[in-house]
């Protein structure tokens, strides 16, 4: 498949590239991966390099491209810019509800295990490779930049630079390290949004009890919970998220008061950020992007259990959670209720891929530029700095307020800044 679209100012190919599904099966299916490829027409028949965007998540496509603005229009001066939908999402072999009851259950787990990094960073190989490129840049949010690391790990010479934004991975450490540290810093966010808000702990409160003491339903016909509406505390970690979720709580809390029930914009809402039931690898292999040879055991929730503030009681101070995931999704979550039985296993898996060659990163020739944000509630700060200190060639810049989201909002001065390095 190939077709373009084009503009005044810019030219989009839409394109597919077949690629192995599974990498260690020489008798593997093949699965089509999604790729756009954007230029300025000004600079269409100049040989610039390419610089391939990497998508954070795990399990979510690729940005759609309504306008060249932030980051992309800085990046497309020098570069061809390709982005792509990583295997099991967008247009890339879409791992959905219904595509997993086709699947043998006695297969699943395998099937699914073919989706973290490592296969990721061997999709971009290939398609290198179709395209006849001998080396490109990346540019890497978030999962993307984990996925960076991988690529630098197996594949340093098909890297000319690489740009990470709010994306270095802890390395060698157990899930368990990584929520403890992911907890601490949305507890802070909690105590930060409360001070910023002191009428919220009430109102938060009174939703809450009211979502435990009566049978609540989302628009989906699905079960409202309290882990549910904890779960909202992700606006924590954006840039403007606190605002946002300010104005959902007080519009919640004042229709409650005024009709003894929660708004349907108050649970459309609720619904919408429940975006990973649309992609459910989010879920599943959340917690096995930190996994190297040992399994996760649902650590996120095995952390949780261990502290009693995130445990919501009538009558105790109310705290969201932030960017984990937790079995009761699984059987919560109407799209996800058939990912339950493989979930568990996932969790359970103890013999996973090594992601990284620590010695190879010791040792790493290829230029790297971070962005890392000392206010990052999803990728811990101070997990980051340990990875660093192991990555040679490495400069990174540390922003004092900026939020995870920051590519999306000061996208040109990230990008204009880790170019000058």
């Amino acid at each position: 498949m190939n077709t373009s679209v084009k503009n005044q100012s810019y030219h989009i190919n839409h394109f597919s590239i077949s690629v192995p599904l599974d990498y260690s099966d020489q008798n593997s299916q093949n699965i089509d991966i999604h790729l756009e490829e954007i230029t300025y027409k000004d600079n269409k028949e100049n040989n610039l390099p390419y610089l391939v965007y990497i998508q954070g998540g795990p399990g979510f496509e690729r940005p759609q491209i309504e306008n060249i603005s932030g980051w992309l229009d800085i990046a497309l001066k020098s570069y061809k810019v390709l982005l792509f939908d990583q295997r099991g999402t967008g247009k890339s072999y879409p791992i959905t509800n219904k595509l997993i009851q086709k699947i043998d259950t006695n297969k699943q787990l395998a099937f699914l295990s073919n989706f973290r990094a490592d296969s990721i960073v061997r999709d971009l190989e290939a398609i290198r490779e179709k395209l006849n490129v001998k080396q490109w840049a990346l540019l890497g949010q978030s999962f993307g930049g984990f996925c960076i690391m991988t690529y630098l790990s197996h594949y340093p010479d098909s890297i000319i630079k690489a740009f990470v934004t709010g994306g270095i991975p802890p390395i060698d450490i157990h899930p368990d390290d990584v929520y403890r540290a992911t907890f601490k810093k949305t507890k802070e966010k909690n105590k930060q949004f409360f001070n910023k808000y002191p009428d919220l702990q009430k109102k938060v409160q009174c939703i809450a009890n009211f979502i435990q003491n009566n049978e609540v339903k989302l628009p989906n016909g699905q079960l409202f919970t309290v882990e549910q509406f904890q779960i909202a505390g992700m606006y924590l970690g954006q840039e403007g998220g606190a605002q946002k979720l300010h104005e959902i709580i007080d519009d919640g809390y004042n229709y409650l008061r005024a009709n003894s029930l929660l708004s349907d914009a108050f649970l459309n809402e609720m619904l919408s950020i429940q975006v990973f039931q649309t992609n459910p690898l989010y879920i599943i292999l959340h917690e096995a992007i930190y996994c190297e040879g040992f399994a996760s055991n649902w650590s996120a929730e095995s952390v949780r259990n261990s502290l009693e503030e995130f445990n919501f009681k009538v009558g105790s101070p109310f705290y969201f959670t932030g960017e984990m995931v937790f079995p009761w999704m699984l059987s919560q979550m109407k799209m996800l209720k058939h990912f339950e039985g493989v979930g568990n296993q996932i969790a359970q898996k103890n013999n996973w891929k090594h992601l990284y060659d620590i010695n190879q990163l010791k040792n790493n020739k290829v230029p790297v530029a971070a962005f890392v944000y000392k206010e990052d509630m999803y990728v811990d700060y101070e997990l980051s700095q340990q990875t660093i200190q192991h990555i040679a060639n490495l400069t990174q810049i540390v922003h004092s307020s900026y939020e995870h989201n920051a590519i999306k909002i000061h996208g040109k001065e990230i990008f204009e800044a880790l170019e000058k390095i």
